[in-house]
């Protein structure tokens, strides 16, 4: 929801002035693209599920990213630019097996093993070192649906 950036900002603030090492240069920044993202996805019927899950990204929401953008992936299931996206999401998520089974599909065996441990080198540390799921996991219903 856009009206949650807006009350985030002083929240950030109160934080930078307690605290200025608690809150990273880079939150604000992410805050401000997830907000654009957000507002330009509201503006674009085609494109908004792309742009939402972007969104989220920014925002280290990796499974609710998925949620949004499965659909286009099982709707568009060649589009290179949502696939990638989709990949890159389920590598940051930690579900590398499964990014690996839809590169596969998209790249075949050997080209996407090499796209994911490249996509894997170049997440940020923070990413790289967030606990990874240790049993299966049904991430594509979204926690208290049905």
């Amino acid at each position: 929801r856009l009206g949650m950036f807006v009350k985030a900002r002083p929240w950030c603030d109160l934080i930078a002035a307690a605290t200025p090492q608690a809150l990273p240069p880079s939150l604000r920044s992410r805050l401000d693209r997830a907000e654009r993202l957000f507002v330009r996805a509201a503006q674009s019927q085609a494109d908004a599920p792309r742009l939402r899950a972007e969104a989220y990204m920014e925002l280290g929401a990796y499974l609710r990213a998925l949620r949004v953008l499965r659909p286009e992936i099982e709707a568009h299931p060649g589009d290179p630019r949502t696939g990638s996206l989709y990949v890159h999401l389920l590598i940051a998520a930690g579900l590398d097996d499964e990014a690996l089974r839809i590169a596969a599909a998209a790249l075949g065996p050997e080209q996407a093993q090499n796209f994911v441990t490249s996509v894997r080198k170049e997440l940020p540390e923070a990413v790289k070192k967030q606990r990874k799921p240790s049993h299966p996991i049904d991430w594509s219903v979204a926690p208290g649906a049905p």
